[in-house]
């Protein structure tokens, strides 16, 4: 199965969006309506790279409900919880937990699409 994205303007939110890297490989066009990262030196990164986009802070906390809707939920959440590396706790791991907000956006918000990245 192929698909492809149309050039039109696509609408994102990003969540653990350290300092907007998903966001380096978009297309010319599309806008971020948000982001969410605590990171004060992330954030500073986004706020120069994307100085009229509102980062939410943590996503623990966001209200759905007021983040204007949007096409493409992206996002890689904290992955020690499911790393090979790491103590392998999957869902029930401290870190791990953090999925579960990015699954809350996407029934919250019913985007077309997402993008939920883990390493290995």
């Amino acid at each position: 199965m192929s698909w492809t994205w149309t050039m039109r303007e696509i609408r994102v939110f990003s969540l653990f969006s350290g300092v907007g890297g998903f966001e380096l490989g978009f297309p010319q066009g599309w806008e971020m309506v948000g982001f969410s990262e605590v990171d004060r030196y992330a954030s500073s990164v986004l706020k120069y790279r994307f100085p009229n986009t509102r980062n939410y802070g943590d996503c623990r906390t966001i209200k759905w409900e007021e983040v204007p809707d949007f096409d493409l939920l992206v996002g890689g959440s904290p992955c020690q919880d499911f790393s090979i590396a790491g103590k392998r706790r999957g869902l029930g791991g401290s870190r791990s937990v953090l999925a579960w907000e990015f699954i809350r956006g996407l029934r919250s918000k019913k985007p077309a699409h997402f993008i939920w990245e883990n390493v290995k």
